[in-house]
């Protein structure tokens, strides 16, 4: 059996959860939000150092395709290409550039020229082949890969500078310097700073080794969601982690123009650390005063006992029938007032206890009534005041099982109002409800045997159950109804006897293990649009 609390307990319980719980929320609320600042300024910060060094790059690479596109005044009677000769000549000199070619407009090296090697002059070397003459024949720069020559990064540039006729410039650009700048940057005392290329694939980073084996990183989280797209405020990766799994907390920078990413990260543990003192302390203020407001909390439950037991004492004898008993509490508070209102309430119910039998029989009454009423409803059309389709689907079927049992007929008359949307557009919806009641009305009085059911079936059609009837005296019945109607001669302008008719379409079946109620509906409704199709204004026996 579960342990019962007193009421002491329970209050001190409730005061220190409230209390307590307030600090420890508090407490929690400030290191998160502590927590949420940290980590944005230390990943802001990485991020700036990301784009930054994203940037260098970039503008380090757009300089030298400056230099390289930069060509002189073409010259009177020189040729273009010879021009370009010697304007390469003035390029090698810039520190970035390892070597520069220059092709014709055939893909026929014309020069090399490098600051390593002698220059080489109409080597006859072929390169119409190769994707970037292909490249930079259309028009487009070209900028390859990375690659390791002797151990340190480059890449080729290749592009058309000038007329057609200067061909084509081809350039290694040395990128050691730039890239070593990246594997340079620290952040904190674990962190650092690493790029890859639109694959994936390391091209910078502080362990050189690494690099020269060309290590995938596209297996990495940010990485990966770096190169499907993330913008800046993207920059914060769930289960960022790196190649040993260790969690870290990185941002990236892109270098739009070549499809790279520079990174920068460090390990959690270590970005994280200043907020542990944050949490112990905060900890330690939330269970100090939870110790706190539990001993304040006897104090005062001791003071609040002695009344509330009187309360407790006083209601048990009200609520075993003492309705004379009156709780006396002077306490000066809100329990006072609760006692007071305790002894208002066994007043009130004294006075009104004479009563209650009585009012709890005519209220039982009015509910029987009211559900008869509702009942009646629920199966009665609203507009015609005849039995609905519920109404009519319930008496079918229960009668259907009765003439199963006594092997007698059982005969359906569906009947269609003609030509009653003609009659609404043009008399009106009101002068259209008018007539409906009144087709009900003649229905009712025509089919009027104590067994028979007329029912509404929908819109303007109406159905009557007939049991014990055979077909031809359905038949009779049907067009009694439709003689009737002929015989009010309620207006019909779009009618061709200019009155109201209808047609009727009649089924009568002996219920049997071959035949159902749904195909002596289907028969009778079959009857009442062969009925339409003959003319209407008749009565057709299926």
């Amino acid at each position: 059996m579960a342990k019962k609390f007193t009421l002491s307990e329970k209050y001190a319980l409730i005061f220190s959860v409230l209390i307590g719980g307030s600090l420890l929320f508090g407490g929690l609320l400030e290191i998160y939000f502590s927590y949420q600042a940290n980590q944005k300024v230390l990943v802001d910060l990485q991020h700036e150092k990301a784009e930054a060094a994203a940037a260098r790059i970039g503008q380090y690479l757009f300089d030298i395709e400056q230099k390289l596109s930069l060509t002189a005044v073409p010259r009177p009677g020189v040729p273009a290409l010879e021009v370009r000769s010697a304007e390469l000549q003035l390029l090698r000199r810039t520190g970035a550039i390892r070597e520069i070619a220059l092709l014709d407009a055939q893909g026929q090296e014309v020069l090399r020229v490098s600051r390593r090697a002698a220059d080489v002059v109409r080597s006859g070397r072929d390169f119409a082949g190769t994707e970037f003459f292909k490249r930079a024949k259309s028009g487009r720069p070209y900028r390859s890969g990375i690659t390791f020559h002797d151990g340190m990064p480059s890449m080729t540039l290749a592009m058309a500078v000038g007329p057609e006729e200067a061909g084509i410039t081809v350039a290694e650009i040395d990128l050691e310097f730039l890239l070593d700048g990246i594997s340079r940057i620290k952040v904190g005392a674990a962190g650092h700073a690493y790029a890859v290329d639109a694959r994936g694939i390391l091209i910078a980073h502080p362990d050189l080794g690494l690099v020269l084996k060309q290590t995938s990183l596209a297996g990495l989280p940010q990485v990966q969601t770096a190169i499907q797209g993330a913008t800046h405020d993207d920059h914060t990766f769930v289960g960022a982690h790196d190649l040993r799994g260790e969690p870290v907390l990185t941002a990236f920078g892109a270098i739009p123009q070549l499809g790279w990413f520079v990174f920068v990260e460090e390990p959690l543990a270590e970005a994280y650390r200043p907020l542990l003192s944050q949490v112990w302390r905060s900890t330690a203020l939330a269970l100090a005063g939870m110790v706190f407001t539990v001993l304040i909390s006897l104090v005062l439950v001791r003071r609040m006992l002695q009344p509330i037991h009187a309360l407790r004492s006083g209601a048990a004898l009200i609520g075993r029938g003492a309705l004379d008993h009156r709780i006396v509490v002077d306490s000066g508070d809100e329990i006072e007032e609760l006692a007071n209102s305790f002894n208002r309430m066994a007043e009130q119910l004294q006075n009104s206890y004479a009563t209650l039998e009585h009012k709890v029989a005519e209220r039982t009454r009015e509910l029987e009534a009211s559900n008869l009423q509702l009942a009646a409803l629920s199966t009665t059309d609203a507009l015609t005041g005849i039995a609905n389709r519920r109404r009519f689907d319930a008496v079918l079927a229960t009668e259907w099982s009765r003439a199963t049992r006594t092997g007698q007929p059982l005969a359906l008359g569906l009947m269609d109002i003609d030509w009653f949307k003609q009659f609404n557009d043009h008399y009106g919806h009101q002068a259209g409800d008018d007539c409906l009641r009144e087709v009900a009305r003649v229905l009712a009085a025509t089919v009027c045997r104590s067994g028979d059911l007329v029912a509404r079936y929908g819109g303007e059609e109406f159905i009557f159950i007939a049991p014990d009837t055979s077909a031809e005296a359905a038949l009779q019945m049907a067009q009694r109804v439709g003689e009737a109607l002929s015989a009010l001669a309620l207006p019909h302008a779009a009618s061709e006897s200019g009155h109201i008719t209808v047609s009727f379409g009649v089924a009568s079946i002996v219920p049997g293990t071959d035949n159902s109620a749904e195909a002596l509906l289907k028969a009778a409704d079959q009857a009442m649009y062969r009925a339409k199709k003959l003319g209407r204004n008749q009565a057709v026996l299926a």
